[in-house]
């Protein structure tokens, strides 16, 4: 990666940073430095063969992360894996189209720039929250080791109680005054050249949009799955300070294999 960036910065006399960056390092800067290269046809099919296996392994993760989730919850728990599979693969394929349009770089640097940062570090806070704080620490250590017979060391029993949380936190506050300070920008192609550009109003408005429709489903499934007793939950938890959990897990000891050949938890 350096060494081609480090030639093309040499040949070009242009800064290094300015090279390539995103997109445009891999197909660009890179495809110019695979040509110099012997035999160069050889070395352009592997990387791009690389590439389009990079892609299809993010791809899998992602989408069997979609399908778990839909697989949860009703209508599509009533559906066939291979509906659920046709639905998330063709509602994606319809939104790809639109980022290999002319102006499908705009496209990808909106989704980038809105959906990319902020909406994944919300997700994040509300995984530990909910793991942590609802389930309860106690429990999810108690289920580590149920089933690798210890339990998490101190540090990352500290960490995903105090640090991971409070870390998430300044970086989402510190995120949303730096975009309030300095407004969102992307990279405009004019006659052959790359200018930032701040993004238009009505853009600022769709991304946010698509941001709130990242986050909105944790919400609406809380709100949906809610016990009865939350309130009274929640009083409890904040009377003790965070000491007990939201969720009372029956006590076991280790794994045993139920007659149907599935796992299940001795004394649940």
């Amino acid at each position: 990666v350096f060494s081609v960036l480090g030639h093309q910065a040499k040949h070009s006399g242009m800064d290094l940073s300015e090279v390539g960056s995103g997109p445009g390092l891999a197909f660009i800067a890179f495809g110019e430095g695979l040509t110099l290269l012997a035999p160069n046809t050889l070395w352009a099919i592997l990387f791009f063969l690389m590439l389009l296996s990079l892609g299809i392994g993010s791809m899998f993760g992602g989408v069997e992360g979609i399908l778990t989730s839909m697989e949860d919850i009703r209508p599509f728990s009533n559906y066939k894996r291979r509906t659920n599979m046709a639905l998330v693969s063709g509602s994606s394929f319809l939104i790809g189209l639109s980022m290999v349009t002319q102006g499908g770089q705009y496209v990808v640097e909106l989704f980038d720039y809105f959906v990319g940062t902020l909406p994944l570090l919300i997700i994040a806070f509300c995984e530990v929250v909910t793991v942590v704080h609802v389930y309860g620490l106690k429990n999810f250590c108690q289920e580590i080791k149920a089933i690798t017979g210890r339990s998490p060391p101190l540090f990352f029993r500290i960490s995903w109680k105090y640090t991971a949380p409070t870390f998430i936190v300044f970086v989402v506050v510190g995120s949303i005054v730096f975009e309030a300070i300095e407004p969102p920008t992307y990279t405009a192609y004019v006659d052959y050249a790359t200018l930032s550009k701040s993004f238009p109003v009505w853009a600022i408005l769709v991304g946010t949009v698509l941001l709130i429709i990242t986050v909105s489903p944790i919400p609406a499934m809380a709100y949906i799955h809610r016990p009865s007793d939350w309130r009274q939950r929640l009083k409890d938890y904040l009377k003790t300070c965070g000491r007990s959990s939201a969720y009372t897990l029956p006590k076991y000891d280790s794994f045993d294999t139920a007659d149907s050949g599935t796992q299940r938890y001795s004394g649940l």
